[in-house]
């Protein structure tokens, strides 16, 4: 991890209660954990407690200090480590694992001023050339790839 990118680690643990960074901890030890396994760590009433904790604390903060969420969510991927299928998990998103390769990803956070879209992308594209219009409350995203 550059030095840089080590402090701003720290500054997002900073801001994070303790819940918050139990379930961040975690994730990064074993790389995933199911709703049942995260509501365990915090002795949370309910899942929607984990998924509002991930989503508009944990999630938000790390986008805010590092300019991308740390956790996200697949129905299936592999585990890197067992080689086994992983069902239904969150998942601790090194650097650049954003854009994963197992299977298609889309997660959307909507925020109170923003909405963050996430989605995994299989070809380079040009930045520089994206397209944005609404169509009956649809977003629509339009990106070159790249020759």
């Amino acid at each position: 991890m550059r030095e840089d990118s080590r402090l701003d680690f720290e500054t997002l643990l900073k801001t994070l209660d303790r819940d918050s960074r139990a379930i961040l901890y975690n994730l990064w030890c074993r790389g995933h954990l199911n709703i049942s396994q995260l509501r365990e760590l915090t002795d949370s009433p309910t899942d929607f407690a984990i998924l509002d904790r991930l989503k508009n604390i944990i999630n938000r903060s790390s986008v805010e200090v590092l300019g991308r969420p740390l956790v996200g969510f697949y129905r299936c991927r592999d585990d890197p480590t067992t080689g086994q299928k992983v069902f239904f998990s969150w998942w601790y998103l090194d650097e650049g694992e954003l854009l994963v390769k197992e299977d298609t990803f889309l997660d959307i956070f909507e925020e109170k001023d923003c909405v963050t879209i996430i989605t995994q992308i299989k070809s380079p594209i040009d930045i520089s050339k994206v397209e944005l219009s609404e169509k009956n409350d649809l977003l629509i995203i339009r990106v070159r790839k790249m020759k």
